[in-house]
């Protein structure tokens, strides 16, 4: 029986609540659309139809399939094909719409279905939010960061990006190349791996520094390579600040100095070798004036003495007087020769061409000649000559005379400056595979800062007095270090000097 048609007419509020829906689903900000089984359009809101670039009386006139961009059509179908099987009640996906003119419109689509009694869809209700400007805005970012990246790994120098607290969070490839570690490996701290120990500490010191202040970082250390050799670095970072102000990135870079570095220490170094040169000129000129004055000096009254010997004997003298001239002229041409032949010897020394002709010397032997040349010069001054036993027969590599011109200059040295009564004694002993051999006195001494150039040549501590040409001690350095020993001298003011050199042990 058919119904009356009364009772088709909803009531007037049904139609007002109807109503209402409908002007609702026309001004939603968000795209509304159902859609049958097979695709058709069955309502489609206003936002929708601006979205999709048409009418809605055009639009109503498609299928979903029509405004779906090709590629991502299929992927629809089988969702949709999903929620009519019952496998899912609804889904979301980002998905692109044509519009007319053939522009893609990317939006974020959620799908539902509204069923009949029978549990069949009988239509799907899709919701639909514009999504193209931020899709525009992920890809310009994708663009600029693969511009970057390109960028970044076309550039010669290491590079990398660290969080705020420094934390690095990329690479570039060349970083990889050189130090043959993997992200895994680096990322976080781990780049710390890559650091010198010795300059670790430091580094890590100064970055905190500029973390903290939001200064650009920059510093200079070694970087391990893959191969295990150090290079050096100039790395610089700078800081990358949000709208706010606040540090979010660092950006820096390492670039390889190694040769500028290299070549800047080779640099300083001839510097130094031209500094070190000119200083030694300059002191090599210094010594030939001192010496041209000292030799000038201690030569004049000898030759002023022979020239009034020789004069004298020009005249009518007795003979006892032209005996004692002669020895007079004898005596002064001895010390003249001596001061040459010193003169010659440090010479040697300095050019490094003195030699000496080394065979076994009885070390009793060579205390003894020492203490009998100057016994009769010591009773003229009232000192005493000691020389104490030593233990067992020995023999030193040596050459005598030499040698004896060691003791020669190191005993004179000591009679110079031993006050009457005063004793110098003569000492050898064996010690660690050579003879240590020592000459003391118990005179005034010398005053520490006095000790470190008793043997430099021509040096004297009080120039005024003038007791020699102060040859005897570096000469006797000399002599010493060509036998392969050193020599070195002990004092204290008021508690005399001690010289002690050693020479190597003779041949068993």
């Amino acid at each position: 029986m058919a119904k009356s048609p009364d009772a088709w007419v909803a009531p007037l509020a049904e139609r007002e609540e109807v109503r209402g829906l409908r002007a609702t689903i026309d001004l939603a900000p968000i795209g509304i659309a159902h859609f049958a089984p097979d695709g058709r359009f069955l309502l489609a809101n206003a936002r929708l139809c601006e979205m999709l670039g048409c009418s809605r009386e055009a639009l109503l006139r498609q299928t979903f399939q029509e405004v779906t961009f090709p590629d991502d059509l299929d992927k629809c179908l089988a969702l949709n094909g999903e929620i009519a099987s019952g496998k899912r009640s609804s889904y979301s996906v980002e998905k692109r719409f044509v519009r007319p003119d053939g522009q893609p419109v990317w939006a974020r689509v959620n799908v539902s279905a509204a069923r009949d009694p029978d549990g069949e869809v009988a239509f799907f209700i899709g919701i639909a939010a514009d999504t193209s400007e931020q899709h525009a805005a992920d890809a310009a970012r994708r663009e600029s960061e693969q511009q970057f990246r390109t960028l970044a790994n076309a550039i010669s120098q290491m590079a990398w990006i660290s969080d705020g607290h420094g934390r690095r969070t990329w690479f570039n490839d060349r970083w990889y190349e050189y130090t043959g570690l993997s992200f895994a490996e680096v990322a976080g701290f781990g780049w710390h791996r890559v650091h010198h120990p010795a300059y670790l500490a430091d580094v890590l010191k100064r970055l905190e520094a500029s973390l903290a202040q939001g200064d650009p970082w920059e510093d200079t250390f070694p970087l391990r390579g893959r191969d295990g050799n150090f290079r050096w670095f100039l790395t610089r970072a700078v800081p990358l600040r949000d709208a706010s102000g606040a540090i979010v990135q660092w950006f820096g870079t390492n670039t390889d100095i190694t040769e500028r570095r290299t070549a800047e220490v080779e640099r300083e170094r001839i510097l130094e070798l031209e500094r070190v040169a000119r200083e030694k000129a300059e002191r090599a000129s210094l010594s030939r004036d001192e010496m041209v004055a000292i030799v000038a000096h201690d030569l004049r009254n000898p030759v002023h003495t022979i020239a009034m010997a020789a004069a004298t004997l020009q005249m009518a003298v007795a003979p006892e007087q032209a005996t004692r001239l002669k020895k007079m002229i004898q005596r002064t041409a001895c010390g003249m020769e001596t001061l040459l032949n010193d003169l010659l010897d440090i010479s040697r020394i300095e050019a490094r061409t003195f030699a000496v002709a080394r065979s076994p010397v009885d070390v009793r032997a060579l205390l003894a000649d020492a203490k009998e040349g100057f016994e009769v010069q010591a009773a003229e001054r009232k000192v005493t000559l000691q020389t104490l036993p030593t233990p067992a027969p020995v023999s030193v590599m040596g050459d005598p005379a030499r040698l004896g011109q060691v003791f020669s200059n190191l005993v004179g040295n000591a009679l110079k400056h031993a006050p009457e009564g005063s004793r110098i004694v003569l000492e050898a002993r064996v010690a660690d595979k050579c003879v240590e051999f020592r000459v003391q006195d118990n005179g005034r001494g010398v005053p520490a800062d006095h000790l470190l150039h008793i043997f430099d040549r021509f040096w004297q501590a009080d120039r005024t007095a003038r007791t020699g040409a102060g040859l005897g001690l570096p000469i006797a350095k000399g002599i010493v270090e060509a036998h392969g020993g050193r020599i070195w001298a002990e004092s204290a003011p008021g508690h005399g000097m001690t010289v002690r050199f050693t020479l190597p042990l003779g041949l068993e």
